[in-house]
């Protein structure tokens, strides 16, 4: 098991990478006010500003925006595409991380998988469909293999 601060050396450089498929249910999170979809998410739709409230720890960016152990940041570099037709719509989410350990705890977070057993409301609104955890060597690391 990797730990989220001593780095395995061969793999330093390279990303820990993350993709899932999401599912919305549209009709499920329309029927909430504009108010409540920003307390699920955690943010103002309009200005993206912060709308958390101090006790709120069921919103998607207190899920998400974690902290270690020493109090530092987990920061992973993600992106979304949304998909849709017809009879379905939802989202493809990438992120990249140093560690897997980082994708770990935001995963746990989200479930409710932590010692406070709160799950991220944004899954009242959207599943998981696939998901898979892949590396992406650094370049040292190829040049090393080649």
């Amino acid at each position: 098991m990797i730990n989220e601060n001593d780095d395995d050396q061969i793999h330093v450089g390279g990303s820990y990478t993350l993709t899932q498929k999401w599912k919305h249910n549209l009709l499920k999170w329309n029927q909430l006010s504009k108010t409540e979809q920003e307390t699920v998410i955690g943010r103002t739709k309009g200005e993206n500003s912060l709308k958390v409230k101090p006790l709120d720890c069921k919103s998607h960016l207190i899920r998400t925006d974690l902290k270690d152990e020493t109090g530092k940041d987990i920061k992973v570099v993600r992106q979304s595409l949304p998909y849709g037709g017809i009879n379905e719509h939802g989202l493809f989410f990438i992120s990249y991380a140093s560690n897997p350990m980082k994708h770990e705890k935001q995963l746990n977070s989200m479930i409710g998988s932590t010692p406070d057993g709160i799950q991220d409301q944004l899954m009242n609104y959207s599943t998981p469909i696939t998901g898979n955890y892949w590396f992406i060597p650094s370049i040292r690391l190829l040049k090393k293999l080649l």
